[in-house]
């Protein structure tokens, strides 16, 4: 047993800033969501926070794609939407109501 009166316990490590199967300038990240979080975990990560980027689709039709991709992952991750503007302030009550 260890004391960890007024200290924060995590029991793994986070990585704030990932790019699972991230489309970008044509290309796309070679790190899909399986092999990403398998070697998280493997490394002692149990959570990661992944980015959408909506580029040339709406919000919600890049947050469709980003969950089909992450059921690949180890366990259930985060996203974070890399892009606000235009019409994706408006898009995020959707989301909210979907539970993306």
């Amino acid at each position: 047993m260890i004391d960890a009166t007024g200290r924060y316990v995590m029991p793994g490590g986070i990585d704030p800033h990932t790019h699972m199967q991230l489309p970008f300038m044509g290309t796309v990240a070679s790190e899909d969501f399986y092999t990403g979080t398998s070697a998280a975990a493997a490394g002692g990560t149990t959570m990661i926070i992944d980015f959408v980027i909506p580029g040339n689709d709406d919000s919600i039709r890049a947050i469709q794609l980003y969950v089909q991709g992450a059921a690949d992952a180890v366990d259930e991750g985060r996203s974070a939407m890399a892009q606000l503007g235009g019409t994706v302030e408006d898009e995020f009550i959707e989301v909210g109501e979907k539970g993306a």
